[in-house]
């Protein structure tokens, strides 16, 4: 907190607030004619995050980001649990078993970071939309390997490792390459000036609650369904996610902050001082 004082704003947030500034010492200076003088963008109350401007933006961020936590904190917080439950420390004693599951867990972290980067090479090149697509899709699969190994193997930790690599390699490469950073970007990118901490705090709000109850769910339900449902359960969240972005899609790729900017009504504007 004490190292955050001394950032400094955004340029559009300085400008935005110099833009007020000289519209208040023109009011105070000719206040007769305070309503003739122009503001560029009138500031926006909380509530134009719900206003048909940008309910459609608001919802694709929180939610997205939501289901792609629920996933991902459910999912990675637990894999030393789930590759022990399943064939990558099937043998020896518990320490053992122990050791192996967290080395395991180490090797398919590196997957995360391949995923971050070729999510720099491409973000621009493909856009925030198509990886995050591809991120929801590619998880999604990565699940289901799982959930088809963990059946092949009647449940028992008899797992292919092979298929165990593969299915959580994959969730892993794509969640980075995809909704991860993308969901980051978007809540970003898809807000003006005026919203942009509003709305990049409601997503992140959002996306930590659904973080928490997959954290919080995934080991109840795997305690009732199995280690095979649960990933059921994980890759239909994904496919959610992926039907959502798709529905609710607005690219913001190769678009300046402005151009991204929509009209609001003027209800939803707070009162003038």
């Amino acid at each position: 907190l004490f190292m955050r004082r001394g950032l400094p704003e955004s340029q559009r947030w300085t400008e935005r607030q110099q833009q007020i500034e000289t519209h208040a010492g023109a009011i105070a200076r000719h206040p007769e004619h305070g309503r003739e003088v122009p503001v560029a963008h009138p500031r926006m109350a909380y509530a134009a995050l719900f206003s048909p401007a940008y309910l459609r933006r608001t919802l694709l961020t929180t939610s997205t980001w939501a289901l792609m936590d629920m996933a991902l904190y459910g999912v990675g917080m637990f894999t030393p649990t789930i590759l022990a439950l399943m064939s990558f420390a099937g043998h020896g004693t518990f320490y053992h078993q122990d050791i192996a599951s967290t080395e395991g867990a180490a090797l398919l972290d590196v997957f995360l970071l391949i995923g971050f980067v070729l999510n720099i090479w491409l973000i621009d090149r493909w856009g925030r939309i198509r990886l995050q697509l591809l991120g929801f899709a590619g998880m999604t699969a990565g699940m289901i390997v799982l959930a088809v190994a963990e059946h092949a193997g009647g449940g028992s930790g008899k797992a292919s490792i092979a298929a165990v690599v593969l299915g959580f390699g994959l969730f892993n490469l794509m969640v980075n390459m995809g909704p991860n950073p993308t969901t980051y970007l978007l809540s970003v990118e898809l807000f003006p000036t005026d919203l942009r901490g509003s709305g990049e705090g409601l997503a992140a709000a959002v996306g930590k609650f659904g973080a928490a109850i997959g954290i919080f769910f995934l080991p109840v339900l795997r305690a009732q369904i199995g280690v095979a449902g649960v990933m059921v359960v994980t890759a239909t969240v994904c496919a959610v996610g992926f039907g959502i972005t798709w529905l609710l899609r607005v690219e913001t790729a190769g678009l300046s902050l402005e151009e991204l900017v929509v009209p609001v009504e003027p209800s939803i504007l707070p009162p003038p001082h």
